[in-house]
């Protein structure tokens, strides 16, 4: 089991560092617009990421999150690479 912590600032595309976005906000959006998967397992990640708290992830549910946000159409790959970079630490 590791802990991953997105309670960071998101990155701008430009490099500047977002002011009002989180990293965790972000993935909670990305998490919260999908129509199949884990429910009840993504709704608690949900939960967990929209007041900042990290997530404890096994091996399994890593590489599910990891390709969820791969497999994502509406998220830029600037903010992609931000949440895989804390994943794949």
């Amino acid at each position: 089991m590791q802990t991953f912590n997105f309670k960071v600032p998101l990155t701008n595309i430009d490099g500047s560092i977002n002011k009002t976005e989180m990293i965790c906000n972000t993935l909670a959006t990305v998490i919260g617009q999908q129509t199949e998967g884990k429910t009840l397992k993504l709704y608690g990640w949900l939960r967990l990421l929209q007041i900042g708290e990290p997530l404890v992830l096994d091996d399994s549910d890593k590489n599910d999150l990891i390709k969820l946000v791969e497999s994502d159409t509406n998220l830029y790959l600037f903010a992609k690479g931000q949440i895989l970079a804390i994943l794949t630490v």
